[in-house]
């Protein structure tokens, strides 16, 4: 399905893998459709999710190199033994096994949210406790 209507040539409302890397991009592409739903439902791939999976790619990007330009050199280094270090280590490996299990049972939704989403909130939080 495209924006919850069923995919039909006659309508004009289809769009090939190639159409959609070339329109969004292979990586807002891959996540959108990641995002469409997994099981026996017919996916739902939301050209709106596609533009707003664009628009977060890069404003990510831009945070990155940010961070980078602006706090190079400052980073620490070694053991992470500060109480939000060990939470925020925790997080990630949760993240990671949760993942790990979706992909496992080819549940790429519930991997996305894990992997993208609730790594990128924890990732914020962490800044936010260490300033």
């Amino acid at each position: 399905m495209i924006n919850a209507e069923k995919m039909s040539k006659s309508t004009g409302n289809f769009m090939t893998m190639v159409q959609a890397i070339q329109e969004y991009g292979a990586d807002a592409t891959r996540l959108s459709l990641a995002d469409a739903g997994d099981g026996l439902m017919d996916a739902n791939f939301g050209k709106d999710t596609a533009n707003a999976t664009i628009l977060r790619l890069t404003k990510e990007e831009t945070w990155i190199k940010e961070v980078l330009e602006a706090e190079a050199g400052t980073f620490r280094e070694g053991e992470c033994t500060e109480f939000m270090d060990r939470v925020f280590e925790c997080q990630m490996n949760q993240c990671i096994e949760t993942a790990t299990k979706c992909f496992e049972e080819m549940k790429f939704h519930d991997a996305l949210v894990a992997c993208y989403y609730d790594m990128g909130n924890a990732r914020d939080q962490y800044r936010v406790n260490c300033r």
